[in-house]
């Protein structure tokens, strides 16, 4: 039962994450900001060229390989039924969102100029 509720929220989650950053990309041009909660939190499009930082610049096929080996060992761990705990269970599905939001966004990005991602100020 914990294992489809947590599918649910982790799919419901890479959806969000996806139209977030689509609607980033069309309403706010490269630079701008745009308040989302005023006086709390700002959306602003940076293209970033590799990952935190753009660290590892250049290299989005290792940040892919790399991150796609992190969610095949999370996969394989939640599969054989490791983890059992709900808060391991929630982490799990969380780290399966993020990683395959990002390797979406890595492979989008290989067909722009940079790839995608929020600066909350």
């Amino acid at each position: 039962m914990l294992y489809a509720l947590f599918s649910i929220a982790a799919l419901a989650l890479l959806g969000l994450d996806q139209w977030v950053k689509h609607y980033v990309t069309v309403n706010i041009p490269l630079g701008d900001t745009q308040a989302f909660w005023p006086g709390v939190v700002e959306l602003c499009t940076v293209h970033n060229y590799g990952a935190a930082w753009s660290s590892f610049s250049g290299m989005r096929w290792l940040l892919v390989a790399v991150t796609s080996v992190i969610v095949l060992a999370v996969a394989a761990l939640l599969i054989r039924r490791v983890v059992r705990h709900p808060l391991g269970l929630a982490a799990c599905f969380l780290v399966l969102a993020g990683g395959l939001g990002n390797i979406i966004k890595i492979n989008y990005s290989l067909k722009r100029s940079g790839i995608i991602t929020f600066n909350g100020q």
